[in-house]
């Protein structure tokens, strides 16, 4: 067994920033490698919340101690019967950062100060009412901001940064299955969406864009959108939706 190999692919950082401390539980008997899932998601949530501990200092905590700390501050949920206040829908606000719903044009050029979202955060020629279903604005500081729009009707949408620069795949999955916030609202739309073969296609090309594999026998099984699903799903192939998109977020840019 390469024990070497085996704890670097545990730590979810680029650079094996927590070798010293894999290193230092495992030898003190903390975990074994079968454990490996539980240190990977400790150590992607440790990431999240260590501005929000005493130390950020990981040599510091035990195992079984970061996963006590961790635990009590995770324990955060989204608020999906939320109100209105102030014309925004406040779905989760917290340690992790605010999640809300511009409710009016006001509200969006409000919530989406300093950033280029799809036009809805300039006050001329804004595009806010153009926009069929909910837009939800993540924040967790004043330059890290995110927008997540989904057209329920088509299941296409669009998850951004605050320049308006459509989020990588590996992103987007961080978002969708490991966040402590964004995965809860991901799985209520997700569970809200048509199944669909067209809108599942639509969303896992334009959101996921990646296999969708929980529904990816159910597109399959459709005569179109199996073909369009291999084209431009999992062979990756150029598709119309975003030659358009990219044109309109250059337009958009300039205004």
């Amino acid at each position: 067994m390469d024990l070497e190999k085996s704890l670097k692919i545990l730590d979810p950082t680029p650079n094996w920033k927590y070798k010293r401390w894999l290193y230092q539980e495992f030898n003190r008997g903390h975990f074994q490698l079968e454990d490996g899932e539980k240190i990977n998601k400790l150590l992607v949530n440790f990431e999240l919340v260590k501005r929000r501990l005493d130390s950020s200092d990981i040599l510091k905590y035990s195992y079984p101690t970061l996963q006590q700390l961790i635990d009590s501050i995770l324990d955060d949920k989204i608020n999906f019967d939320s109100i209105d206040v102030d014309n925004e829908n406040i779905l989760y606000q917290g340690p992790f950062g605010k999640l809300s719903i511009p409710k009016t044009l006001d509200a969006a050029v409000r919530l989406g100060k300093g950033t280029k979202y799809w036009c809805i955060s300039c006050k001329n020629n804004n595009q806010f009412l153009d926009f069929k279903d909910d837009i939800y604005i993540w924040r967790e500081s004043y330059k890290k901001v995110i927008g997540i729009y989904i057209d329920f009707e088509s299941g296409t949408g669009d998850i951004v940064n605050g320049k308006n620069h459509t989020l990588s795949s590996n992103t987007v999955d961080f978002y969708r299955n490991k966040h402590p916030i964004l995965k809860q609202l991901f799985s209520n739309i997700e569970s809200r969406l048509d199944k669909t073969a067209e809108k599942l296609f639509y969303y896992s090309l334009t959101i996921i864009q990646d296999r969708w594999l929980d529904y990816e026998s159910l597109i399959l099984s459709d005569t179109i959108y199996a073909r369009k699903y291999i084209s431009h799903v999992i062979k990756k192939q150029p598709h119309e939706f975003f030659s358009k998109r990219t044109r309109e977020q250059s337009l958009n840019n300039k205004q």
